[in-house]
């Protein structure tokens, strides 16, 4: 997860630059996208699933593989550590623009494709404390930011 917010109307170019921005004033060696959807394509499908599974900066494997992805509907562990390494309960979803990480979004939960404006779109999201899935709608304003080594 990202320590600082990112502006859900400033395009999916700029959510990934905060993750690389963030990675990078860590020293996390990679580079790093946003876990985010858009109405043409699933959060999921921006990564290789072929690869071995994200882990969170403590060690903890977000699934058992990074192909369960593909179509899981809740994480085996919640996403709030950030990439310093701090645990953070603060946040109750995680924005992503469709109601799970497997489908595209639409326009109406991506706050257009990430470029609403002005922003009185809403974007959705799930709660990945959760083991059951759990829809959340955000508005289109600042969230965190689930980010996912390349």
């Amino acid at each position: 997860m990202t320590r600082g917010s990112w502006d859900l109307t400033t395009g999916l170019a700029a959510a990934d630059l905060l993750c690389a921005s963030e990675a990078r004033n860590t020293n996390t060696p990679g580079s790093f996208k946003a876990l985010l959807s858009t109405s043409t394509a699933s959060a999921i499908s921006r990564f290789d699933t072929t690869k071995a599974p994200w882990i969170r900066p403590d060690g903890m494997p977000l699934l058992a593989t990074a192909k369960g992805f593909v179509s899981a509907t809740y994480l085996d562990v919640a996403p709030g550590v950030l990439i310093d390494g701090t645990l953070d309960r603060t946040f109750t979803a995680i924005v992503v623009g469709a109601p799970d990480l497997h489908s595209p979004g639409t326009l109406a939960s991506t706050c257009n494709d990430w470029t609403s404006q002005p922003p009185t779109d809403s974007a959705s999201g799930f709660d990945p404390w959760n083991t059951k899935p759990s829809e959340v709608n955000f508005g289109c304003f600042t969230w965190r930011l689930l980010c996912l080594q390349e």
